[in-house]
């Protein structure tokens, strides 16, 4: 009887690992397929492994990349599959195709939304010639290491041959008045400004894709199968991959951002061409590599029909904000201050929350931010007017984890969770007190965790897997102070904070409120419409439609506004300062051990601070990082850091050199006994605080705290920081 074959092993089982292992067993060995020596082991219960002649250690999904990078590295001859598959070697070259350093058999590359290399099909050629994904990693997209963010156009072929065979031909062609004609200028060809992409079959698709296709005019491309009659009923149904193309074409259309427009390949009438033989593709028609194949290829494209998907009218769902084109930050708050009380703190916040949405697809550490505020501070009209910017914005008003939602259905994938739709977007939660409510606030805080890192790996109860890989995000929760009881400094805290108000001031709830009063009553004869878009008053309409056009202008501008940003060394040495300063002010003891005592290293928060200075210098319409830039970046840095360690340490700070007795400083601090001493203990072993015995000449030294002399200055130099 054969051993039963565990999950973890079946990725390099699949890839021709020989692994000896008992089914009871901890450990399955082998030879090292990188160095040949037989000192490779896994891990059965994690799929680790390691060889421990040449030291190479990871995972299951670390060996599968090792492995098609090596044999990526080490392959060079492509004439065999060359000829079998009527495709040139440089095109096999350019697509990734690899030869395996361990089973020889051709390997093709798969890509998440974030292309990142997510999955290494294996090219088989028994009774039937087919590409198998590795188990356990799902599918991939073939064609995303070479996507092009500028394209215009997008052919999205059933399998990687058709789509090589397809970008072949595009790039030795290019279109002239008098029609195609062959070029070696790939610059000039068909497929400058056109990208060519396959899915690895036609059933086979994923809601993380969807981003990618939005804005662009897409081609769908499937095979020509000819109906099937069932075995039962003895009917012939829809053919396959025509049922396919409309069942994607639906899907795109139904993205938060469709694609501007859909097209198809159109074998025949009814979606085959019955003079050609069942399956006949896109490289079946290009293998003769003529220009005219591709002409009479292409000359099949048509728009795909309007009922395919059609998306419902607006008075079915009610209208949408549209965004108002703007590009400066002086024109939207302008707006604001018509629309509303514009205070510094909401001046202060926006800035910042935009900030985090132009940062999401900038390399470096997240800018998570916590926008604080007691109730009606405006803190949720500032998140809708975000939200007026569908492309680019989440909101969702309630979060119950990040990871369900996915499923596997008849062998296709369909992933509704939140995860899969935060692919370069900003995350808003207007209300995050009631996160705090949820039951499952353990679990979202630890996978928010997770998916800062831009990956994400879960495992469901039905054994299903599910890898969430290049997720970038940021994520703007907003709520009252309650918020700071989400603490999780022990663990690496992500998040900034931003405050909105300190407290409220009479005066300018006053004036605020009469400004309210005026305007609810004339409002009272403006009724709101659906069909003229109107939910709010004209002139805060027209200050959120302005902000969604605004996030607009900062995410398709910030790559080159990041280039020619001047961030000067003193700013950068400040950044440093606040970084260090918020790592031990941000410090708290443990809830879970009482051994050690330690705060956060501070390098996340450099990266965070610099970051966001470079992003706030560009909401701001600047192209250097001056003192104005750095006043919001400390400040954001001062809200980050409070508790009660910031209040010891500026008491302290206060005091100097001749310190504090204990109880001038609890009641400076406003904290009980308890509580103080034991963050005094706390602050002493992390090197904040110290404690001595004053000297008085014929009187018994007095036992007084102190900062360290490093927090001393360092407080100092803060301080000094305008």
């Amino acid at each position: 009887m054969p051993k039963k074959v565990k999950d973890t092993l079946r990725p390099y089982l699949f890839h021709g690992v020989d692994l000896n292992y008992e089914e009871d067993g901890n450990q399955a060995t082998s030879e090292c397929p990188f160095c040949g020596a037989e000192k490779f082991s896994v891990k059965i219960a994690t799929s680790e492994f390691r060889c421990w002649s040449c030291d190479v250690v990871g995972n299951a999904k670390t060996f599968m990349t090792q492995l098609y990078d090596h044999s990526d590295r080490n392959t060079n001859d492509y004439e065999e599959l060359a000829r079998d598959r009527g495709l040139g070697s440089e095109t096999l070259m350019h697509w990734g195709v690899a030869r395996s350093i361990v089973s020889g058999n051709w390997l093709v590359p798969g890509y998440s939304a974030g292309r990142e290399l997510s999955q290494v099909y294996k090219y088989t050629e028994g009774k039937k010639r087919l590409l198998l994904p590795t188990p356990t990693f799902g599918h991939g997209l073939h064609g995303l290491n070479w996507y092009n963010l500028d394209c215009e156009v997008v052919y999205l072929c059933e399998g990687p041959w058709d789509a090589m065979a397809l970008w072949q031909a595009l790039g030795k062609t290019k279109e002239t008045q008098n029609g195609m004609i062959p070029t070696a200028n790939r610059e000039a060809s068909m497929l400058s400004g056109a990208c060519v992409l396959a899915v690895p079959g036609c059933d086979v698709f994923s809601d993380t894709w969807l981003p990618l296709f939005r804005g662009r005019s897409v081609c769908v491309m499937f095979d020509s199968d000819h109906p099937r009659e069932h075995p039962k009923t003895g009917k012939f149904g829809e053919a396959a991959g025509f049922r396919a193309t409309k069942k994607l074409v639906s899907r795109l259309r139904g993205a938060d951002v469709p694609p501007s427009d859909t097209w198809y390949l159109r074998w025949g009438s009814q979606g085959y061409d019955p003079e050609r033989p069942s399956g006949t593709d896109v490289r079946d028609v290009l293998r003769d590599g003529k220009v005219e194949s591709l002409a009479g290829l292409l000359s099949m494209v048509e728009k795909a029909p309007a009922e395919w998907g059609k998306k419902s009218s607006s008075a079915e769902k009610g209208a949408e904000m549209e965004c108002i084109p703007c590009q400066s930050y002086r024109r939207l708050v302008t707006a604001w201050k018509m629309a509303l009380k514009w205070t510094d703190g909401l001046d202060h916040a926006l800035v910042i929350m935009l900030a985090s949405v132009a940062s999401v697809k900038t390399v470096g550490d997240q800018l998570w931010i916590k926008v604080i505020g007691p109730a009606a501070c405006g803190k949720s009209t500032l998140c809708e007017a975000l939200s007026v910017n569908k492309e680019y914005i989440v909101a969702k008003s309630t979060i119950r984890g990040f990871h369900s939602g996915f499923r596997i259905d008849g062998g296709s994938e369909e992933d509704h969770s939140l995860a899969s739709k935060l692919y370069d977007k900003t995350l808003i939660t207007k209300d995050g007190d009631a996160l705090l409510q949820s039951p499952n606030l353990p679990m979202i805080l630890s996978e928010a965790r997770d998916l800062y890192d831009c990956t994400s790996r879960t495992h469901y109860r039905n054994s299903v897997s599910k890898d969430y890989e290049g997720v970038r995000f940021t994520w703007l929760l907003c709520g009252t102070s309650s918020l700071r009881s989400i603490d999780q400094s022990e663990l690496g805290e992500r998040f900034l904070d931003c405050v909105i108000m300190e407290k409220i001031d009479t005066e300018l709830e006053n004036e605020v409120l009469w400004r309210v009063g005026n305007r609810a009553a004339r409002n009272l004869s403006i009724e709101a419409d659906k069909d003229t878009k109107r939910y709010h008053d004209p002139e805060l309409d027209k200050a959120m439609q302005l902000t969604g056009g605004y996030v607009d202008h900062l995410r398709r501008h910030v790559a080159g506004a990041m280039v020619i940003l001047e961030t000067p060394e003193w700013a950068i040495k400040q950044c440093i300062l606040l970084g260090k300063f918020v790592a031990y002010m941000r410090a708290r003891p443990s809830f879970r051990q009482e051994e050690t005592a330690e705060r956060e290293f501070g390098a996340r928060l450099v990266s965070q601070l610099v970051r966001l200075a470079g992003c706030v210098a560009f909401a701001l319409n600047r192209t250097k990082v001056d003192g104005i830039v750095m006043a919001r970046v400390k400040r954001v840095a001062m809200d980050t850091a409070r508790g009660q360690t910031l209040l010891i340490a500026l008491h302290l700070h206060r005091a100097g050199r001749d310190g504090s007795e204990f109880q001038a400083l609890r009641l400076g601090v406003a904290g009980t006994e308890h509580n103080t001493k034991s963050l005094l203990r706390f602050l002493r072993k992390i090197s904040v605080v110290e404690q001595f015995t004053s000297e008085q000449r014929g009187l018994k030294g007095r036992q007084k705290y102190r900062l360290t002399q490093q927090l001393q200055d360092l407080c100092d130099e803060v301080m000094e920081i305008t």
